[in-house]
């Protein structure tokens, strides 16, 4: 019996490029790109997804034209045989179920929903306080929040300074900025470079739902060697990363600053435009 090699995580768009393949090899084409597959578990990454489509899903965060779609969708799919059922994977709707926000503000996301996650929100979709799936999901988030890096202490010759508070059970830690990110199976964030005040110089992201290819790209490609070097640091001018359900990345400087990074709506991966079916995609 003759065994398909497993595809890798990165591909280089670039001959000395090396690869990250999922056997568990830490090699990364950047030394400030990082990607952990598989870090999420299929029964951890169904428990977030619900619960991130939940949050999503509040009137608060709906229009009452999105909320009509919603019904009309589920009133028509209760019809079939079986049922759709929002507690069974896939999870998603169809497409036509969601109000997409057609394009950002600044042209980079289309056919997405998104928000901020703040203090105590969670609790809002959390199942009741005693059950088993109240604590796993907060042990999931509790992994989750495990991969973004501690703030950086200050210090002085007399004293240090006071960590912040410690956030209420479940909510994101005080130094985090969580965004939920949904995108249709026609969604696609082009290339750009994020605002560091905005956003920060490190981002973690968490993929759930459909595969999709993350490309990178060196701002300053048309430079000389040299100068390439020492504006991104080492690395190839351009690579993509396969990002599959449950795999996590982070990513800090200086590839945050000096590439651009875009979420692919196609892409075909280790040759097989099949390799990446147009899913939903949550991050």
């Amino acid at each position: 019996m003759l065994a398909r090699r497993a595809a890798p995580l990165l591909r280089p768009l670039h001959p000395h490029c090396r690869c990250f393949s999922s056997s568990g090899t830490t090699t990364s084409p950047h030394p400030a790109l990082s990607v952990l597959p598989a870090y999420l578990s299929p029964t951890e990454q169904s428990l977030l997804l619900r619960h991130s489509l939940a949050l999503l899903d509040q009137p608060a965060r709906t229009s009452a034209a999105g909320r009509k779609r919603r019904r009309e969708w589920l009133k028509q799919h209760q019809r079939h045989n079986p049922p759709w059922d929002p507690a069974a994977p896939p999870f998603f709707m169809a497409d036509d179920a969601y109000a997409w926000e057609e394009g950002h503000f600044d042209g980079v996301i289309r056919r997405y929903r998104e928000m901020l996650v703040r203090d105590g929100m969670w609790r809002d979709v959390a199942p009741p306080a005693g059950g088993g799936e109240r604590s796993a999901l907060d042990a999931v988030l509790d992994k989750v929040y495990a991969l973004v890096p501690a703030p950086p202490t200050t210090t002085t010759t007399t004293t240090t300074a006071t960590p912040p508070p410690r956030a209420p059970a479940a909510s994101p830690p005080p130094h985090l900025i969580m965004h939920l990110l949904h995108l249709a199976s026609t969604g696609s964030i082009a290339p750009h470079v994020d605002n560091l005040d905005a956003f920060g110089r490190t981002i973690v992201g968490v993929s759930l739902g459909g595969a999709r290819v993350m490309r990178f790209e060196r701002v300053s490609a048309g430079a000389g060697k040299g100068e390439r070097e020492r504006e991104g640091g080492e690395g190839p001018d351009r690579f993509d990363v396969l990002l599959e359900p449950g795999s996590a990345y982070i990513q800090a400087e200086p590839l945050r600053t000096h590439y651009t990074h875009a979420v692919l709506e196609r892409a075909e991966w280790d040759g097989r435009q099949d390799r990446l079916p147009t899913d939903q995609r949550h991050s």
